[in-house]
Formats: structure tokens, sequence, C-alpha cells
């Protein structure tokens, strides 16, 4: 626990001199209070949907149920995203839904 806490803090910092230093030499950044809360709905979301996901296959080999519990984090965090309309979302799941279609084609 104590790594985690000192690697949340220091990206946390280092985030935060890099904004400074950023916003002194190009001005303002940032994605806005209204899109963060977007981010962090759909991320609580999937974190809920990855944890339900992890309860249900505890009796599966490790590694697989990893694989399908970042699957359906993955997939929740972008259909959540999306239909909160975050820019990013919506540009990668059209570019995924482009290649699937070209594939079926």
């Amino acid at each position: 626990v104590g790594l985690a806490l000192g690697a949340a803090v220091g990206a946390w910092l280092e985030w935060a001199l890099l904004r400074g230093n950023l916003s002194r030499q190009i001005g303002s950044i940032g994605v806005g209070a209204g899109a963060l809360g977007r981010l962090f709905i759909a991320a609580f979301a999937a974190a809920a949907a990855g944890y339900g996901a992890s309860l249900a296959l505890q009796d599966i080999y490790p590694l697989v149920a990893a694989g399908i519990v970042a699957s359906v984090f993955g997939i929740v965090y972008l259909a959540i995203a999306r239909l909160l309309k975050v820019t990013e979302a919506h540009v990668v799941v059209e570019g995924l839904l482009r290649r699937l279609r070209r594939r079926r084609s």
C-alpha cells in the first residue's frame, strides 16, 4: 500500500509541476470540470463492472480472469464515455466499428 500511495502522490506532484510549467509556456491547459466529471463517471462505472466480473470469475484461472476483467472494464468505459459524449471515446469507438465493418465485407 505504501508503494502504491507513494507512486500516486509522486505522479500527482509531477503532473502539477508539469501543468504549471506548460501553462506558463503555452497558456491554459486542461479538459475542464464538465469533461473531467464525465470521465470519472465512466471510470467508476467501469470499475464497478470490472469488480463485478472479478467476483463472478473467482473460480477461473487468474490470468484468464484478469484478461476478461480488463476487457469488461475497457468496453464499459468506452461505452459510457461515448454515451456521455466524450469526444475521444467517440473517435475510438467509431474507429473500432469501422474496422469491424470492413472485416465483415
